[in-house]
């Protein structure tokens, strides 16, 4: 009788167990593909306007810049730091807790961390553009008029690499990036050789793996049909390049491998990428839009029709942003919509607070926490 009772209460026990995992499956899926229908304004705090402000929106803060200045505020609208300077042209990266800004065509720039501490320093020849990367490692493009190089400063302004390329023989440099732990370097350069124009990727590590390796160069790739633009590392050793023809991917251990190619019906409006996946803004032939999402292998994961061209658009997590004006679009990929609305605001750009149904909203002169809300029904 003690084992028949024995067994009837170990049942009973593994289908409450059971039912609890079914429970919370079922509520987790449910929560996952949510569709909300408003939100609610959980904090406002002011932040200050002017002319020209432009918006980067980052892993762990939102950066507002200026030709006056530039400052950062947290998922909260809390202000981490405000710096302020003159320049006429200021161009600006972000990593992490850490962004770099410089005055093209000045010798002149910042890099600052997570506290706001602001280390100023003094390239060697007139700025051209600049890449951030993890612990504030940043590398400069500069020109004197006759050449080009490439050096890469750490945060205390140590120049840890220099590299000095000629317009004959190496080619003009077009675009560059840190990767986000501030070891790995890629470079776009166009080159004419041999009665043709070239387009020639460079791959740099400048971590123990790429010792081995003269000037640390650990790849190098060349084009004859496209001209990548601009480059952007997916973490720390996935890259993708984007052209003319499409999205070149590539993995980067130690040296340069290919991993895919994304060859899109369209022409490309729009781009993002994040950890794990690019995302495409294309433009068809009659003129409609539509948003498609990749993994680093190339292999489209989602494509959603979009009835209109936002001015902002961000992959993030799960989450694929638009907006624009004062139209707010979240959906996710591979699933459902989350919210379409409108906001009583300009919106300049949109930080998913949480990963969840909390977004910060930047606004022209504030920035709004607000959090997805859906009817009872």
């Amino acid at each position: 009788m003690r084992k028949y009772i024995g067994k009837i209460i170990t049942a009973v026990i593994i289908l409450a167990v059971v039912g609890v995992i079914a429970l919370y499956a079922y509520r987790t899926i449910k929560e996952r593909n949510r569709i909300y229908d408003s939100y609610e304004v959980k904090s406002e705090s002011e932040i200050k306007s002017g002319a020209g402000v432009k918006v980067v929106v980052g892993d762990n803060s939102i950066v507002r810049y200026t030709r006056d200045g530039i400052s950062a505020y947290n998922a909260s609208g809390k202000e981490i730091w405000n710096v302020s300077y003159e320049m006429s042209d200021p161009i600006v990266d972000i990593c992490g807790d850490y962004a770099a800004v410089a005055d093209k065509g000045t010798v002149n720039f910042y890099i600052l961390d997570s506290k706001g501490t602001v280390h100023k320093y003094a390239a060697d020849r007139k700025i051209e553009n600049l890449s951030v990367g993890g612990k504030g490692v940043t590398a400069i493009w500069m020109n004197d008029g006759l050449k080009d190089y490439i050096s890469v400063y750490d945060i205390d302004g140590n120049k840890a690499v220099d590299m000095m390329t000629t317009t004959a023989e190496d080619g003009i440099p077009v675009a560059l990036d840190m990767s986000p732990d501030g070891t790995k370097l890629v470079t776009s350069y166009v080159v004419y050789q041999d009665n043709v124009i070239k387009n020639q990727l460079t791959f740099y590590n400048f971590g123990d793996k790429g010792a081995n390796f003269v000037d640390r160069l650990v790849g190098l790739k060349t084009y004859t049909d496209r001209l990548v633009s601009v480059i952007r590392f997916a973490g720390n050793e996935a890259v993708a390049a984007f052209s003319d023809k499409g999205v070149d991917l590539f993995s980067m251990d130690v040296t340069e491998e290919d991993a895919g190619t994304i060859t899109p019906e369209g022409t490309i409006e729009q781009m993002s990428v994040d950890k794990s996946h690019v995302g495409l803004v294309l433009k068809d032939a009659q003129g409609k839009f539509s948003c498609h999402i990749y993994n680093l292998k190339g292999k489209e994961v989602d494509k959603k029709d979009l009835d209109m061209k936002y001015k902002h658009f961000l992959v993030k997590g799960e989450d694929i942003i638009f907006c624009g004006g004062t139209n707010l679009y979240i959906t996710r990929i591979g699933r459902n919509d989350k919210i379409k609305t409108e906001m009583p605001m300009e919106i300049n750009g949109v930080f998913p607070a949480d990963g969840k149904r909390s977004y910060t909203i930047v606004g022209e002169n504030k920035l709004t926490k607000i959090e997805l809300k859906a009817s009872k029904k």
